[in-house]
Order: C-alpha cells, then sequence, then structure tokens
C-alpha cells in the first residue's frame, strides 16, 4: 500500500478550545440582541432585554454548546420578563410595574 496517498478519514488537531468559539457567540449575541429589542420594544427596556440575554449567555456557556442553546435560552428568558412585565391593557401596566419594582 502507498503511504503517499491522503488518508480517507481527515485527521483531528484535537479538541478545539471553548474560547475558538468566542467571536461565533459574540456575533450571535449581537444578532439576537437586535431581533429581540424590536420584537420586544412595545414593553421591554433595551436595558431589560440586554441583562436577559447576559443572563441566557451566561446559563448556555456551562452547556458545552453555548452557539445552540442561546437563542432558544434567551427567547424563554424574554417571554418570562414580557409576561411579567408588559402589560395587557392599560390599566394593567401600572400596576405591574408597581409589583416589578
Amino acid at each position: 500500500m502507498n503511504s503517499s496517498l491522503p488518508s480517507p478519514v481527515p485527521q483531528l488537531l484535537g479538541p478545539f478550545p471553548v474560547s475558538s468559539l468566542e467571536g461565533l457567540i459574540h456575533g450571535l449575541k449581537r444578532s439576537l440582541a437586535g431581533q429581540l429589542a424590536a420584537r420586544y420594544a412595545e414593553c421591554l427596556p433595551t436595558v431589560l432585554v440586554e441583562r436577559a440575554l447576559d443572563d441566557a449567555e451566561e446559563l448556555a456557556r456551562t452547556t458545552g454548546l453555548p452557539h445552540l442553546f442561546l437563542p432558544v435560552i434567551a427567547e424563554e428568558k424574554l417571554e418570562r420578563v414580557s409576561r411579567a412585565v408588559c402589560p395587557k391593557t392599560p390599566q394593567d401596566s401600572a400596576a405591574r410595574l408597581r409589583r416589578a419594582a
């Protein structure tokens, strides 16, 4: 057998460190921030959206696949926040904000 032929199975150099995903995660978070801020702009201030994204990123990083889980976790967090804060009627707005404070 000729040893100069390339192997049909690619050789891996070893596991890639999680830090190699930093650029991907950062870009994904920026993209999510824009999409989710637009979706929840009517009832949530930007600071709450950013806080929920930070919390989602922190939780996603514990999974080992942060780029996969970040969008789902971020949407779930913002959905919970919006249900707690966003008014269903104008009268609910003041009452919900008082309870949130």
